[in-house]
């Protein structure tokens, strides 16, 4: 299935994301974490569930965690302070930006278009 994130669309076989002609190439850690904060976008994900789905251990530093979010944030982002990503102290975050799905033939014609288009 494929998301769209605010104007960002996730692009799984190549860890990125897509706004237009623009390309933003994500670490795969990086990437896992947008979808585990995609698929929970009602809910707050706490630091010890990142771990786990993110590394597949609790015993991954929170340091690394905070880094790829922040490297995260600042693809999504690009400045905007928790535009995107909200930061709950203590516990965790949370995906506050609009996710929609995208049906696999809107996806083709995007795709398609931006051939077209370079």
């Amino acid at each position: 299935m494929q998301f769209k994130v605010g104007k960002w669309v996730l692009n799984e076989k190549r860890f990125s994301i897509l706004e237009g002609e623009n390309e933003i190439e994500l670490s795969p850690t990086a990437f896992k974490l947008l979808q585990l904060l995609v698929l929970k976008s009602d809910e707050v994900v706490s630091i010890s569930e990142i771990k786990k789905q993110v590394w597949n251990t609790e015993y991954t530093t929170d340091n690394l965690v905070y880094q790829t979010v922040r490297n995260l944030r600042l693809a999504l982002e690009g400045g905007e302070e928790q535009a995107y990503i909200k930061t709950v102290p203590r516990f965790g975050y949370q995906l506050i930006a609009q996710v929609s799905h995208l049906s696999k033939n809107l996806v083709k014609i995007n795709h398609q278009a931006q051939h077209l288009m370079t």
